[in-house]
């Protein structure tokens, strides 16, 4: 039976889905799409591409059978026979139902907005208001707005050189296939010349994608915007070569408008995911790291924040732990550093690290490598604090107003201050302005209910 038109099934990260019959915990694939998505997790990385076990593990257990579990990826996969996987995050405080997946995907969404290269910048979130939202019509819904834009705003053309049995001269006569064709038609000629036409290669890959679309969306919503774009487009063929297509695609800045659709036009119609994963039965797969996620959304954040008043730099590579005779040993990358815009003081280096952690372990889960880097982070860096930002802990309590809390603060004893900090991400708009604004006052609410 085709799965074309079932509901996606949703997962949040670290957990399973099995074949087995109903299960507590876990959910429930048919065994030929559990099958095919154990090919494509098991299947081996190519040059350039990931290996699957990093988006999900295999593992076994008595009575349930093989699970696949999900690691730190999010995102979809769609198998071969239309069969929907969703991969949301793992966000405390959120139930483990239906609303808490609709919370968990909007969280995600929003986070995915500061991402670069797909176009959801200015997507609208009007659309998520349904009681449950399709994480695949949403990215499509996406590619048809940019489109949109871009057909409002006026297509590109180009001249392009043709070779065409005309009624009137123009160009040059091409005299050997003149004589070929035209040897008895005497108001025909075989010409070669420049034509002004937005039949370019751009333009033919947004009409195979929006092609592809209109027969892979299940609402009626997305089809028939599609078939509305592909009526703007009718003066534009169908790609017949993609590979040839993409490769002659322009990158400059008459091209700016293209910059957000040409890469989902990849994933769309090449099959390749936003991140490097590939492997059978997959139709399309858009796979996400939540550290990167994690840290881009933090970032963003920051910057809108501090405006003009700080400098924000990100993964910034000023400083290694050594340097000899011209070369720099042990290169230090921070994921955020905030310094006075007007003194280059250093105020603030931030490392986002995307963990569940237990409040109860000691030194609540800090690893003791991170520990050393921070500490190195201090002192090359004279940063007057270092904080370790992780997601809110499972059982932790964090008030809604602050949106943070410190849950411990490690003094070095040499001028280094190390703060442990969760922010609650389903208020973080409150939590990053509280947590820079409180380095002026030094003053941190702590974490409760730990």
């Amino acid at each position: 039976m085709s799965t074309k038109h079932a509901t996606p099934i949703a997962i949040c990260e670290h957990e399973g889905l099995t074949c087995a019959k109903q299960v507590p915990g876990y959910a429930t694939l048919p065994e030929p799409a559990f099958s095919a998505l154990k090919a494509f997790i098991l299947s081996p990385g190519a040059q350039g591409v990931a290996d699957g076990l990093e988006v999900m593990g295999l593992s076994s257990r008595r009575g349930v059978g093989e699970i696949l579990t999900a690691r730190n990826h999010v995102g979809l996969i769609r198998l071969d026979d239309g069969t929907v996987i969703e991969i949301l995050p793992k966000i405390a405080g959120l139930s483990p139902d239906n609303a808490g997946r609709d919370a968990a995907r909007k969280i995600f969404l929003k986070m995915l907005r500061v991402v670069e290269d797909p176009p959801c910048k200015r997507f609208s979130f009007s659309r998520l208001a349904a009681a449950h939202c399709d994480l695949l019509e949403i990215f499509i819904g996406m590619f048809l707005d940019e489109a949109a834009r871009l057909v409002a705003q006026g297509l590109r053309s180009a001249y392009r050189s043709v070779e065409r049995n005309e009624r009137m001269y123009k160009g040059k006569l091409l005299h050997a296939q003149h004589l070929r064709h035209n040897l008895v038609r005497r108001d025909r000629f075989f010409l070669r010349h420049d034509e002004f036409t937005a039949d370019r290669p751009e333009n033919r890959l947004i009409k195979t994608t929006l092609a592809r679309l209109r027969t892979l969306s299940r609402t009626a919503r997305n089809r028939r915007r599609a078939i509305q774009l592909l009526g703007a487009l009718d003066g534009v063929h169908l790609s017949s070569a993609v590979e040839k297509d993409f490769a002659a695609c322009r990158d400059d800045r008459t091209m700016a408008a293209y910059s957000r659709l040409l890469p989902w036009c990849r994933v769309f119609l090449q099959r390749k995911a936003l991140t490097p994963f590939a492997g059978p039965n997959v139709a399309l797969s858009l796979l996400f790291p939540m550290e990167k996620l994690f840290e881009s959304h933090i970032a963003a954040l920051a910057r809108k924040h501090c405006g003009n008043r700080m400098k924000v730099r990100l993964q910034d590579s000023h400083h290694s732990l050594f340097e000899d005779a011209g070369r720099r040993l042990g290169a230090l990358r921070p994921d955020i550093v905030l310094s006075d815009a007007a003194g280059g003081e250093t105020i603030l280096v931030l490392d986002t690290k995307w963990k569940i952690v237990e409040p109860g372990a000691p030194n609540f889960g800090v690893a003791q490598a991170d520990l050393y880097q921070m500490y190195a982070y201090g002192k090359k860096y004279a940063a007057k604090r270092v904080v370790l930002l992780y997601p809110q802990a499972g059982d932790m309590r964090i008030d809604p107003h602050a949106g943070f809390a410190v849950a411990r603060s490690f003094c070095s004893g040499d001028g280094v201050t190390l703060d442990v900090v969760f922010l609650d991400l389903k208020h973080p708009q409150a939590g990053i302005p509280a947590l820079l604004a409180s380095l002026q006052s030094a003053h941190f609410p702590a974490a409760a209910g730990r």
